[in-house]
């Protein structure tokens, strides 16, 4: 990896060598949702603590202006529901072995229901509180309780981006078609 000193002399090669040639994210640090972009259906986690950056090359990442940890939780449940991933997966460009590249231009075309967000909804309240409980199962190895979990984040997704039942069933079977391959 080339650094800062090796491209400015006025940088100290000790004092600054984890400094990469790739700026445009060095200073955003605060509290963010990570989105891997490799994968075989997108996933999002939240950090909390500030001091981690992304580099936009592997990771990409959603920040919100006033870190409200409530709205960075939500997201990152919205990014984990089946709707969020099938629609993601229709747009972004497949690899092999049924992985998918999520870059930037490719999930910022899914539709978020930003009004929703803006406003603090109700919904996006509870999909909070259930991602936070997701990651203390996922943190404490409970697997079997994230998964019941995960049905009650599908159901509330599904009321906040309004989709009937119809619809819903129509995007899950693509969801498990995809997800077999």
């Amino acid at each position: 990896v080339q650094t800062y000193p090796t491209l400015h002399n006025n940088f100290s090669q000790e004092e600054y060598w984890h400094l990469y040639t790739r700026e445009q994210n060095l200073k955003t640090i605060e509290p963010k949702v990570v989105i891997p972009m490799t994968t075989i259906y997108p996933k999002a986690a939240v950090i909390t603590t500030e001091g981690v950056y992304c580099d936009n090359s592997n990771v990409n990442f959603v920040s919100f202006a006033d870190n409200n940890e409530d709205l960075l939780y939500a997201f990152a449940g919205v990014v984990n529901s089946v709707i969020f991933r099938v629609m993601a997966k229709s747009l972004a460009i497949e690899l092999t072995g049924g992985y998918s590249k999520y870059n930037k231009q490719y999930i910022s075309k899914v539709p978020i229901p930003v009004s929703r967000f803006n406003n603090l909804d109700k919904l996006v309240y509870e999909i909070s509180q259930i991602s936070r409980k997701i990651e203390f199962c996922n943190n404490s190895n409970d697997f079997d309780g994230s998964q019941s979990l995960y049905k009650e984040l599908n159901d509330i997704v599904q009321a906040l981006y309004g989709i009937d039942d119809t619809e819903y069933q129509i995007l899950r079977s693509e969801y498990h078609e995809k997800s077999a391959v």
